[in-house]
């Protein structure tokens, strides 16, 4: 192999390595959709999982101070070990309305690096997802999207702003 194809291929491995996105952090926010219908399949289960890369304590929010649906909730979870809290799975957790601005998000503090998943369960349907730190975040994203089967229902999606005026 020449010089210059080791140098192109080295080249391309680092630009990718660069550009990947990284879980690990202190601070995370995110969102479930909006049930479409959820009398259809039993109240959702919200989760929330906490993997400790070091010993640390961890606050989990929903929603703001001052809102009649606000909660909190605290862990400790041990060097490389995994710790969940669960919501309420009688309330609604999630956007109640589509096209509009609502303080329904999970805010997720940590007192040292971690990662984190969000699990969304239900009789006949769950999701879950890795969330990314918010110092991970960016300003430019595409979402691929289809309509629900049998076209019965449009695609979701949420934006998190993590200050005002975002």
């Amino acid at each position: 192999m020449s010089r210059k194809a080791i140098l192109f291929a080295l080249l391309i491995f680092f630009s990718i390595v660069g550009v990947a996105q990284n879980y690990i952090g202190t601070d995370f926010r995110f969102a479930f959709l909006k049930n479409l219908n959820p009398a259809f399949n039993t109240p959702p289960i919200f989760e929330v999982a906490i993997h400790a890369i070091q010993d640390l304590e961890a606050t989990v929010e929903y929603g703001s101070p001052g809102d009649a649906f606000y909660q909190v909730q605290n862990i400790n979870v041990s060097a490389g070990q995994v710790a969940s809290v669960n919501f309420d799975q009688n309330e609604i957790l999630n956007q109640e309305n589509l096209d509009v601005v609502e303080s329904r998000s999970f805010r997720v503090s940590c007192t040292a690096q971690a990662r984190v998943y969000a699990f969304h369960n239900r009789l006949f349907f769950s999701d879950s997802s890795p969330v990314l730190p918010t110092s991970s975040l960016g300003t430019n994203y595409m979402v691929m999207a289809t309509e629900d089967f049998g076209g019965g229902g449009p695609s979701l999606f949420n934006i998190i702003g993590t200050a005002n005026n975002t």
